[in-house]
């Protein structure tokens, strides 16, 4: 995959640069300046680029990075202008986004209830410089399974509201694994309430006790709160991805910074903790996506550990390619979801089972799948079961032939193009 990064446009390159410059030291900085030197000369697309960095919330970060080398007073005007105007937007965001989180906290924190910050804030805090461009549309708070009921009498007594798209607040729960819970006629603010962070649906368990443990703490306006350890958050970021098919820049990014965080002994837990929750394919998978974008970065001693198995190599990471990841896409993307769940599951047997569901399928299956749940509903009955068999047909040809098709460029390139409108200045 390294080599088709020859492929990407001029403003897809300046992008990734941008995106991965949080991993970046000081030290390096003089090489990145001459790339850049090179990438914006001549016909470079700045509508286009504009275009990816706010596709990916990161026009703030842009701001940022080209102020720091020193290259914001030598881009157009109208772009150095729109990148400071987000820039400060996002400043003003990012300090409402800490003093509705930290208000929230203290309150729970009166009431006996134990909170961890997960991603959000938190990961702005302990990954980045400048916390403010890590843009982030919600908070997501972790408690206790048992202080659920008192955590939601908090967050309504705040004037925060479950999400209107839950139907029945006990089929969610069980079948989920954190409330939505949202203020503001626009949605202004979104607090996701965890009582773990994995979802029931993959079958997958961990101990929440060892995660509070573990946590550290961070201050944020002046107040001490709890997040995930580095080791934990690297897991967790991995298993997230895997939720969106590892469809998501910057936690790719975010991948490669945590590993770099951590040395020899906090990878290997990291691998560890993952195994123990049935979720090591996971992180193998987040972990080489991101080095097909930004190089290897674990360790050499360590690179065999984390190497993804032959069956994942050959039927999972083919189905992506550098451009793709770029723009959060994959061909035939609403299959590959399925494709990608059923790929992740353990054994012939629970993939049996899996298969099994597509066809005749239970409360899992609709809540395990958007796209299934669409379908389902969408149909009427007399063809439902043909459109299942056919949906059944489809993943497992594409299980086998999506990489094939990806890799050999038959639809990836031209269908992203499409959508994007390659051609506009």
């Amino acid at each position: 995959m390294k080599k088709r990064l020859k492929n990407l446009r001029p403003e897809e390159k300046v992008f990734l640069i941008i995106a991965g410059s949080i991993t970046e030291s000081a030290s390096n900085v003089n090489p990145i300046i001459t790339k850049i030197d090179f990438l914006i000369k001549g016909n470079f697309n700045w509508k286009y680029f504009i275009r990816l960095a706010e596709y990916h919330y990161s026009l703030a970060e842009a701001y940022r990075f080209f102020l720091d080398i020193g290259k914001i007073d030598s881009l157009p005007a109208n772009v150095s202008a729109r990148l400071k105007e987000e820039y400060i937007l996002a400043q003003a965001r990012y300090l409402k986004k800490e003093t509705e989180l930290v208000e929230i906290l203290k309150i729970m924190e009166r009431n006996g209830i134990r909170p961890v910050v997960v991603k959000g804030v938190a990961l702005a805090k302990l990954l980045y410089s400048d916390p403010g461009i890590r843009v982030s549309r919600d908070t997501d708070i972790l408690v206790d399974p048992e202080e659920i009921d008192k955590a939601t009498e908090i967050l309504e007594q705040r004037g925060y509201r479950i999400y209107s798209g839950v139907k029945s607040i006990g089929e969610y729960k069980k079948y989920h694994f954190h409330l939505i819970f949202t203020r503001g006629k626009q949605m202004d603010s979104v607090i996701e309430l965890h009582w773990s962070l994995l979802d029931p649906k993959r079958r997958s368990t961990m101990d929440i006790d060892t995660l509070k443990e573990k946590a550290v703490s961070i201050k944020v306006l002046g107040h001490k709160i709890k997040t995930l350890c580095l080791e934990h958050t690297l897991w967790h970021m991995s298993v997230h991805l895997s939720y969106l098919s590892f469809l998501n820049l910057r936690n790719l990014v975010e991948i490669k910074k945590l590993t770099l965080l951590l040395d020899r002994n906090g990878l290997n837990y990291a691998l560890s903790w993952a195994g123990k929750c049935e979720t090591e394919k996971e992180l193998k998978i987040a972990i080489t996506l991101s080095e097909s974008l930004f190089g290897n970065f674990v360790p050499e001693d360590l690179a065999e550990n984390f190497r993804v198995g032959c069956f994942l190599k050959n039927f999972a990471l083919t189905t992506y390619y550098p451009r793709g990841l770029l723009w959060n896409w994959t061909p035939f993307l609403n299959i590959h979801e399925i494709v990608i769940t059923f790929i992740l599951k353990s054994g012939i047997k629970h993939r049996s089972e899996y298969l099994y569901r597509l066809v005749f399928p239970d409360q899992n299956m609709l809540h395990e799948s958007f796209y299934y749940s669409f379908l389902h509903k969408k149909k009427s009955k007399s063809g439902a079961f043909i459109k299942k068999l056919y949906l059944l047909f489809k993943v497992l040809t594409f299980s086998g032939l999506l990489g094939f098709i990806v890799q050999g460029g038959i639809f990836s390139e031209k269908r992203l193009d499409s959508q994007i409108d390659m051609n506009q200045d």
